[in-house]
């Protein structure tokens, strides 16, 4: 539907133009009126008209000045002025506005049509344009999200070299001068509402997220969040650009942790390492994470360290580390204060949240035959066996899964990137299409292949872009779209990111060696 406001205060001539336009447009069309230039202004406003016919010459604002104050208001509308005086003086100031077309009254039947055709051409081709370039920014913010989830996890959980950390770091396209691990803790049971399903936590979790963004992004600092796991792992990013001595980082999360409480009405547990400025110490600054807290009195009584250490035990599949952090949760168990019901509940939730956070390790997404089944009546010494069973349970399944992980899954996925690298394809695309979930499937393509998904399809993509470079046939435009960007800037600044120079200077330099 396209919407068309004509303004003319000429009754005779609106009519005309309203019955030539619906006559003979073939386009689905909505037509409002305004008898003079005030009134056009007014009624674009909520119309949001397409295109707008406009006199120059009317009473009071004339079509000049309400055009101007109309494409203000609405930057892509196009405009089609209408007037009686065929004078250079009215045609230069409609191009001064950026007018579409210029029509002479009366103008013929097919002239008008012509014309109005042609200005729809150009709407239809900005509308586009516009959902193309909206569908590209989705996609982007989606992969950007995967990274920042996958960033945090490996900082959080395994740690990383300072070359894989300053990559993720420049493909996020922020400046790093200082990092602090953190671990955010939400506690279902005080939320007035009951919780749960995993959706409704992963909503939470999200919005807690977000409130904790914004507060820091006040004080110059970036936060990553990973919120698939059981708990938030952040970490805080200081900018190269940002004052970190003089931050108070105590009053900035507690206060996050206060209008959590006051926004969502859920208490969380906000807790950091130390600050490090060399990002090989990522890890052991999350590692302390679970040991400080900010926000609410921890009424769980349970460590926040621990529960951190069992995921992260869990989640490496690391026996002998699950036997340590095991044995200082049932040492914990014996000699708290806590109530006995509160450090049976805490084993319960626990069970759960481990099965929830090994889920991402399995192809489908889904743990299931662990026992034995954990009871809040068992006998103390019986629910600590049976959590040590589960756990054991637990482990072996996982240990089963990457007994079974494979090549041929992962080849399948390279097949895909390189049959479709000149489409516009996600991981969740590639994971679909082997049949894996889209967590397990980069896991274990970046487990087997020594690289990310996002990597290895950039690579697919520059490696054709130099062919076609070197050839000399294709303008930078059609090679761009060629391989798989949309946006030939975008793909610009990859390439110069990947090979060191433009893909303008690529070519010049393929082409002097060739001669």
């Amino acid at each position: 539907m396209y919407r068309i406001l004509i303004a003319d205060d000429e009754r005779l001539e609106r009519e005309a133009l309203k019955f030539i336009l619906n006559k003979g447009l073939d386009y689905p069309i909505e037509i409002q009126e305004a008898v003079n230039g005030r009134e056009a202004i007014v009624k674009s406003r909520s119309f949001r008209p397409d295109i707008v016919f406009m006199d120059i010459k009317m009473p009071g604002i004339d079509g000049i000045e309400a055009s101007g104050s109309i494409r203000e208001a609405l930057p892509g509308v196009e405009l089609i002025f209408l007037t009686a005086f065929n004078k250079f003086e009215y045609a230069r100031e409609a191009i001064h506005l950026g007018a579409s077309e210029y029509l002479v009254k009366p103008s013929s039947e097919s002239r008008v049509l012509e014309t109005t055709e042609r200005v729809i051409r150009k709407v239809e081709q900005a509308k586009k344009e516009m959902d193309s370039r909206k569908n590209n920014e989705l996609k982007l913010s989606r992969a950007a999200e995967y990274l920042e989830n996958e960033f945090v996890y490996t900082a959080a959980m395994r740690g990383m070299t300072e070359s894989k950390f300053m990559d993720y770091i420049a493909i996020l396209d922020l400046t790093f001068k200082a990092g602090r691990g953190g671990v955010m803790k939400l506690f279902y049971d005080s939320y007035p509402l009951q919780v749960e399903g995993g959706y409704q936590k992963a909503i939470l979790k999200k919005r807690c997220a977000l409130i904790l963004k914004k507060r820091c992004a006040r004080a110059g600092i970036q936060v990553l969040t990973n919120n698939e796991l059981a708990v938030i792992y952040f970490l805080l990013v200081i900018p190269e650009e940002t004052d970190y001595d003089g931050l108070d980082y105590d009053e900035i999360l507690s206060d996050t942790a206060v209008r959590i409480k006051e926004d969502l009405s859920i208490d969380v547990h906000i807790g950091t390492g130390d600050i490090f400025t060399e990002p090989r110490h990522c890890l052991e600054s999350f590692s302390t994470a679970g040991r400080s807290e900010h926000g609410q009195e921890n009424t769980s009584g349970f460590p926040m360290d621990l529960e951190m250490a069992m995921e992260k035990a869990v989640m490496k599949v690391d026996r002998a580390e699950v036997d340590r952090v095991f044995g200082r949760i049932r040492d914990w168990f014996y000699v708290s204060k806590t109530p006995r019901e509160d450090r049976m509940q805490f084993i319960l939730e626990l069970a759960t949240v481990l099965k929830h956070s090994a889920a991402f390790q399995t192809p489908s997404g889904i743990i299931s035959g662990v026992t034995p089944k954990l009871r809040a009546t068992d006998p103390t010494d019986r629910l600590i066996s049976s959590f040590k069973l589960f756990l054991n349970a637990l482990l072996s399944e996982l240990e089963h899964i990457r007994e079974i992980e494979n090549d041929p899954a992962v080849e399948q996925g390279c097949r895909y990137i390189e049959e479709n690298y000149s489409k516009d394809i996600s991981l969740e695309d590639a994971a679909e299409y082997c049949g894996l979930s889209s967590f397990y499937f980069s896991r274990l393509f970046k487990k087997k292949k020594k690289i990310t998904f996002i990597d290895y399809l950039t690579k697919c993509r520059i490696e054709e872009a130099r062919r076609l470079l070197a050839a000399g046939e294709l303008s930078i435009k059609e090679i761009s779209s060629r391989t798989g960007y949309s946006d030939p800037n975008y793909f610009t600044r990859v390439f110069k990111r990947v090979e060191g120079l433009s893909p303008s200077a690529y070519r010049s330099r393929k082409i002097r060696k060739g001669q």
